[in-house]
């Protein structure tokens, strides 16, 4: 099974604040399942949550994000990679940033995380 690694914080909002777009510099042919990893690093945190924050959202708790930091939390379909210059497909989507939006569907939180 495959796997791709995110920022806790982004596993967070992925998972319950709505954000079904991950941003990535690459793309990839592959469609189907994913396991989302909460990655254990922290150094983009505060321009994560700043993004959160302004899109209305209360911040998770940090005790949330490191006792998911480094396992599986999640898992999702990736229904599709999408350039950002396609208004068309990613119309007003807030948490589309590009380059490559992967978007991502059936989000399921794991009951127990997995490292």
């Amino acid at each position: 099974m495959k796997a791709l690694t995110i920022d806790a914080i982004w596993c967070y909002a992925i998972l319950h604040l709505g954000k079904r777009t991950e941003n990535r510099v690459w793309q990839t042919s592959y469609r189907g399942t994913l396991l989302l990893h909460a990655g254990r690093n922290t150094r983009r945190e505060a321009e994560a949550g700043r993004v959160i924050g302004e899109l209305g959202h209360e911040l998770p708790g940090i005790e949330v994000l490191d006792a998911w930091r480094g396992k599986i939390v999640g898992v999702c379909q990736l229904e599709g990679v999408v350039p950002i210059e396609n208004k068309i497909t990613i119309g007003t989507d807030p948490w589309a940033f590009g380059p490559f939006c992967l978007q991502l569907g059936q989000l399921q939180v794991v009951p127990e995380q997995v490292e």
